[in-house]
């Protein structure tokens, strides 16, 4: 880890190649279901687009996803 990684301002993102995601310091689970999974962090959303998505575990600070993922989209707030 790099001491700028524990900025508690900011998301962390995790990605183990295509295969599972990481999120530490997230705000808010919008969207979940088996192809798209949106996830509110601290200064933008990001999607996680894939096949078979699941959420294998959760709670107030960290989110871990298993699937096919094909892609990552970041949305900057408005």
């Amino acid at each position: 880890m790099f001491v700028d990684d524990l900025d508690p301002t900011k998301s962390l993102i995790h990605l183990k190649g295509q295969e599972s995601v990481r999120i530490l310091n997230y705000k808010k689970l919008l969207k979940y279901d088996m192809v798209e999974i949106i996830v509110l962090l601290t200064d933008q959303k990001i999607s996680i687009i894939g096949k078979s998505l699941n959420i294998c575990y959760f709670n107030e600070d960290e989110l871990f996803v298993k699937g096919k993922i094909q892609s990552l989209q970041f949305h900057h707030r408005v």
